[in-house]
């Protein structure tokens, strides 16, 4: 454990990297629970409305 310490203060860089993948994990594990629907339905009432328009996101 130290040795991986020792390495983690050597090169900073990692310590961003793993805090990235981490990120990502997280946003993986949690974000199907954060869409309104699962992946086979779809909106195809408003699947072709323009930006701008009402409907649009």
């Amino acid at each position: 454990m130290k040795y991986v310490l020792y390495q983690l203060k050597k090169h900073p860089l990692a310590i961003v990297g793993i805090i990235i993948i981490i990120f990502w994990l997280i946003a993986a594990f949690f974000g199907p629970s954060m869409v309104p629907f699962t992946h086979t339905q779809m909106d195809s009432e408003h699947q072709m409305v323009g930006p701008g328009t009402n409907g649009h996101v």
